[in-house]
């Protein structure tokens, strides 16, 4: 394991871009989710809408490709940023059992976020959505027909619920604000609130994710699978509209939170 304590001040200030500009676009997409959904449970207009929705969103903009391929690099640098956390730990974390199993959870994100990111790129080059796929459903289908792809699938679900708990407890705990520099009393309780409501309202949108990614296993069905998008259809479903507004409301919210930690984010 490699220490940040034996880079060059360089190579931590490279380090540093590519966490700031991956929270910053990472920040921006979940905002923009978060507004739409919400607009859409109020009334408002707008649209449910993942990811890759949001890329085609951007797209249809003023400037849409510039736009998306800003944020696709920008979210290439989150995902090196994740295996720099996987392979180099810059926060200079104890060798113990439980933080090795926050880089395998740091690796595994830099895995979704790249392929996040390439298909953004993809639909810059293209112009458009690419007729392949490039959302969850599609990746689920294709591994339900390799062998033994339902218990992958079911491992996966396990992944995103424990995540769904982990994003909960550190919105509770605090844990957010690691990695904050010091900011005014009053703007820091601002952003601390902000971010304890993003963390948890992304937290339940994971459980609910992690349930039908669960449920697509047990099926061995890949319509029933999906990540934000899946996720906020099945709560719109299920469950009262103004609620699902409230949640959606906290996603914005964390893409806020995301925003200002691209501002504030420093390694020692």
């Amino acid at each position: 394991m490699i220490s940040i304590n034996s880079l060059s001040t360089n190579k931590k200030s490279s380090l540093e871009k590519f966490a700031k500009s991956g929270y910053l676009m990472k920040g921006i997409v979940y905002l923009l989710i978060g507004i739409l959904a919400t607009m859409t449970a109020f009334g408002l207009g707008g649209e449910v809408s993942g990811k890759t929705g949001i890329f085609q969103f951007i797209l249809e903009q003023p400037f849409g490709r510039i736009l998306l391929g800003i944020v696709s690099l920008g979210l290439f640098g989150y995902t090196a940023w994740r295996w720099t956390q996987a392979f180099i730990n810059p926060e200079n974390d104890k060798d113990d059992t439980q933080n090795k199993f926050r880089r395998i959870g740091f690796f595994i994100s830099g895995i979704s976020y790249g392929s996040v990111a390439t298909y953004a790129a993809k639909m810059v080059i293209q112009g458009g959505s690419s007729s392949s796929g490039g959302g969850r459903t599609t990746a689920v289908s294709q591994i339900l027909e390799i062998p033994a792809g339902e218990i992958i699938i079911g491992i996966l679900a396990l992944f995103i619920f424990g995540k769904g708990v982990y994003d909960i407890w550190k919105g509770i705990s605090n844990k957010h604000m690691n990695k904050i520099s010091d900011l005014g009393f009053k703007t820091k309780e601002v952003v601390r609130r902000a971010g304890q409501v993003g963390y948890i309202s992304r937290g339940i949108v994971l459980l609910v994710g992690g349930y039908i990614t669960a449920r697509a296993a047990i099926e061995s069905n890949a319509s029933k699978a999906g990540g934000t998008e899946g996720a906020f259809e099945f709560m719109f479903s299920s469950v009262n509209a103004w609620l699902v507004g409230l949640i959606a409301l906290g996603l914005a919210f964390y893409g806020l939170f995301m925003i200002i930690k691209a501002k504030e984010f420093y390694i020692h």
